[in-house]
């Protein structure tokens, strides 16, 4: 059976735990050859913060001065899709394995167990999001490289919902762009379906879903402290942030 190395972050940095994810991805994590497996789950929560996708324009997609005046940190991930909000009311899991065990299906049943095991309904949508009741409670991209493949998503379990609309909703719209658009959708946190739900219960289902699905889970212990810094550097830097974004036009209205 398939052995699953579960790793639970530490650390509520939003560069520490997105560097942590492209560590396990270039597989560049020092885990000891006792606890090697084909598959990872990174379980984290980051301090409020953006991420934005690969192929994405930051200042079409977020509100940058809300985000600056509130201390919210802007994070550009390496796998493609759109913007989401991040906070300590939110479960960010991460899928890291080797590129010829990877499955993304079962990746995705991994988290409707988990929902499940909880008592709630939810289903994969075409955009790969899982929705429960009509609404958005995770969305999820990809990356596939040449040994490894990551599939890292949301779960929306206690987060601020209000703050997430005011910094998804870009302050100046008239930017027309070549990068990838976010598309809106109406969202849900489980502990509305969950009275008293708690991120922590939530990672416990995960815990419990990889088990079922996977067959065998294990806690692994990963040595990440040659990276923190480094790596979380490159995350944080503007040319990476702001730098990447594709080619885009800025109108300027002009009165009088």
């Amino acid at each position: 059976m398939p052995v699953v190395g579960i790793i639970y972050s530490d650390s509520l940095n939003p560069y520490v735990n997105l560097a942590r994810e492209v560590a396990l991805f270039e597989g560049r994590a020092e885990v000891s050859k006792a606890a090697m497996a084909d598959h990872y789950l990174l379980l984290y929560r980051n301090r409020p913060s953006v991420v934005i996708g690969r192929h994405q324009n930051p200042w079409r997609e977020c509100d940058l001065a809300a985000m600056e005046d509130d201390g919210v940190s802007l994070v550009r991930r390496i796998s493609g899709g759109g913007a989401v909000y991040h906070d300590e009311g939110n479960c960010n899991w991460c899928f890291v394995s080797r590129k010829q065990a990877y499955d993304r299906d079962h990746n995705f049943a991994v988290v409707l167990q988990a929902l499940k095991n909880l008592g709630i309904d939810g289903e994969r949508s075409g955009r790969n999001d899982i929705i429960v009741d009509d609404r958005k409670v995770s969305g999820s991209a990809f990356k596939v490289g040449r040994d490894w493949a990551l599939h890292h998503g949301t779960m929306l379990v206690d987060a601020d919902l209000q703050r997430l609309l005011q910094y998804l909703t870009a302050s100046d719209r008239n930017i027309s762009s070549m990068g990838v658009e976010s598309v809106r959708s109406r969202v849900l946190n489980l502990r509305k379906l969950c009275s008293g739900l708690g991120v922590e219960t939530w990672m416990e289902a995960m815990r419990t879903a990889c088990q079922q699905v996977f067959g065998e889970v294990q806690e692994v212990a990963v040595d990440f402290s040659q990276l923190n810094t480094a790596d979380a550097s490159i995350l944080n830097d503007w040319e990476w942030q702001f730098g990447k974004t594709p080619d885009f036009v800025h109108t300027v209205e002009q009165n009088g």
